[in-house]
């Protein structure tokens, strides 16, 4: 009983995940532009009109990486993939430079904190993985 009872909790967990997984793809690049806005409104306590820049930024970032990532699917080189991803980092650098442009200097260190412990997490995360492929 207690076996049934801990499987379909896992399952549950599981056709959760997927669900959400399938609003995220199912979501118009406007409407996860927005998404993404309000996160980042909320953390960084952004004004409307920088809400709105900031979701602009967004939609012109996911418009010009959208035909990069469809050609990353498709078969390519190893060489075309690189250029592809140049190619994506400039878009990027191109939305930090926008964000920048109407951030506070408060809002653009808080910006750089909330980035750095990401990427921190991220980097523990990837160590963790590291060592149990070496076991």
């Amino acid at each position: 009983m207690f076996l049934n009872t801990a499987f379909a909790q896992v399952n549950q967990k599981a056709d959760g995940y997927a669900a959400k997984k399938e609003q995220k793809i199912a979501a118009s690049p406007d409407d996860r532009a927005s998404r993404e806005a309000d996160r980042m409104a909320q953390k960084l306590g952004l004004s409307a009109e920088q809400k709105e820049q900031w979701r602009q930024a967004v939609l012109s970032k996911m418009n010009s990486n959208k035909p990069l990532r469809e050609q990353l699917q498709g078969s390519t080189t190893p060489g075309e993939r690189e250029n592809i991803r140049k190619e994506m980092r400039l878009n990027q650098q191109v939305f930090e430079n926008k964000v920048n442009g109407f951030l506070t200097d408060a809002q653009k260190k808080q910006l750089a904190d909330e980035r750095q412990k990401r990427r921190e997490h991220h980097d523990k995360k990837r160590e963790g993985h590291k060592r149990d492929k070496h076991k």
